[in-house]
């Protein structure tokens, strides 16, 4: 059995669970380092304010719609059984609009639940856009999307009390 080759491997025992991986779509602060380069007129366009837990730009929506679509005429959307994303606005922007998007008249509430894991972010702390917002604020604007196995701690430890201001 080839692991390595370009064949992907079929196993079709139920023990057996197939895995896919999605990479949010474009966000902001993709766009804001394309165009401003790495460099801005305050430093390092990473360091912005404005790009903390970076929301997908207009072209980030277009990609989550056009991926939705294929999904849907796929039929793989009936075939999975969760999604797991980063805490991250842009990640849960992904994984909601395309696993539940708008309600398809045709789909009656087949939807896959949504699961928020911290350890699914690609980097923690240094730049405002890989931090994210307090998880109560994201329970707000994602209730599809279950975060209790996100925990408030995960701030403290990864910021300290420098982030509220405190010594």
């Amino acid at each position: 059995m080839d692991l390595c080759g370009g064949q992907p491997l079929r196993l079709s025992s139920p023990k057996f669970k197939t895995l896919y991986l999605v990479r949010h779509a474009q966000g902001i602060h993709n766009v804001v380092l394309e165009e401003k380069g790495k460099i801005d007129g305050i430093g390092d366009a990473h360091l912005s304010p404005r790009l903390l837990d970076a929301p997908l730009s207009p072209k980030g929506i277009q990609q989550v719609s056009e991926h939705r679509k294929q999904i849907l005429e796929s039929g793989l959307l009936n075939t999975i059984e969760l999604v797991i994303t980063s805490p991250l606005r842009r990640a849960m922007e992904t994984a909601v609009g395309i696993f539940r998007g708008h309600k398809d008249i045709n789909l009656s509430d087949n939807f896959p639940p949504i699961v928020a894991l911290e350890l699914c972010r690609e980097r923690l702390g240094l730049y405002p856009c890989d931090r994210r917002e307090n998880i109560s604020t994201r329970r707000t604007c994602f209730q599809e999307i279950d975060f209790t196995m996100v925990r408030k701690r995960v701030m403290k430890m990864l910021y300290g009390d420098k982030r509220k201001g405190k010594t």
